[in-house]
């Protein structure tokens, strides 16, 4: 590996990776409002360090910047680099992994909450009426069921497409597709401007 395409690869890399973390807690930000903060490490079941003050997870984003940027620098070592396909599969497999995750659980989230709000307002929304009659009933049922609806599913919708997306792809793309991956031109060309050809 040449030194330039070394180089190109220790910003590219991570500034993709801190990219797609943006995104992930832009992404959850926007359907919960917030951003987790932790206060507590915990090591084992039994063991758990208590920080002094709680830490945002919005700090995700630098550290994997930096994280990614250290794994760069290890994986460009002279005794690791004689393995060529390690780095581009690593990325392309997290690439896909995340992009397909997210895709996933936004689709699962969205379907799902909109069809069981729909079926929840619905429902609410025909009881209701009986009682207060049908203008009064249908509209606060609808606005109703859709927001449990979108509330109750599109989070467990995008965590379980995320398990699910990042299982599947990373299992599917480096065990099986990285060669057809990369055989193809456009991710190959793709691939070179990530690592700096």
């Amino acid at each position: 590996m040449e030194e330039k395409q070394r180089k190109n690869m220790l910003w590219r890399i991570p500034l993709v990776v801190a990219i797609l973390v943006a995104i992930f807690w832009g992404i959850w930000y926007l359907s919960t409002g917030e951003v987790p903060v932790t206060s507590q490490i915990r090591w084992t079941e039994e063991t758990t360090i208590q920080l002094p003050f709680s830490i945002s997870r919005i700090w995700d984003i630098p550290f994997a910047f930096i994280w990614t940027f250290v794994l760069i620098l290890l994986f460009t070592h002279k005794k690791i680099k004689d393995d060529e396909n390690l780095v581009p599969s690593l990325v392309t497999g997290l690439g896909v992994g995340l992009v397909f995750g997210l895709g996933v659980g936004l689709g699962v989230g969205l379907v799902f909450g909109l069809g069981v709000g729909l079926v929840f307002g619905l429902i609410f929304g025909l009881v209701a009426s009986l009682g207060v009659g049908l203008v009064s009933g249908l509209v606060p049922g609808l606005v109703t069921g859709l927001a449990f609806g979108l509330v109750t599913s599109l989070v467990p919708g995008l965590v379980a497409g995320l398990v699910f997306g990042l299982v599947a792809s990373l299992g599917v793309g480096l065990s099986v597709g990285l060669k057809f991956i990369f055989s193809e031109e456009i991710w190959k060309k793709t691939g070179q401007w990530i690592i700096g050809k």
